[in-house]
């Protein structure tokens, strides 16, 4: 993918430990941005797959606003779950950086459930693991 962003105000980050699971990935890509930040910049981060199609500005916008009305946590719920995408604030990075394992973001969401804002997301259980998956 970094001819997909060459040019782009983006920065790379690859988890030399993919093997670990999705806990470790997501551990190092929020390590990748507390370690680019300019300091006190950075205040929260929104953690999504890339294989969610139905993922829109809309949603994304909706995690910002709850996150704005002071929530820690803000995430969406779709088919009876909650989960990505997500949107942490920044004092939550720790807890991302230490996940390990294939435990995701999900056991963070949940311990913060009294600092919680859900955003609903119809189709947000639709995911393309491969072409015949697509909506």
């Amino acid at each position: 993918m970094r001819r997909e962003v060459s040019g782009l105000d983006v920065r790379v980050v690859v988890c030399e430990e993919w093997e670990q699971g999705m806990g470790r990935s997501l551990a190092w890509g929020i390590r990748g941005l507390v370690e680019g930040e300019v300091e006190g910049e950075l205040k929260a981060a929104i953690v999504m797959t890339c294989d969610q199609p139905l993922v829109t500005a809309g949603v994304l916008n909706r995690l910002i606003e709850e996150w704005a009305e002071g929530r820690l946590v803000a995430a969406c719920e779709y088919a009876g779950t909650v989960g990505v995408p997500a949107l942490f604030d920044a004092s939550l990075f720790e807890e991302l950086m230490a996940l390990k394992g294939d435990r995701g973001a999900k056991g963070v969401i949940r311990k913060h459930g009294e600092s919680l804002g859900l955003v609903q997301f119809s189709g947000g259980e639709i995911d393309v693991d491969a072409p015949g998956d697509l909506p």
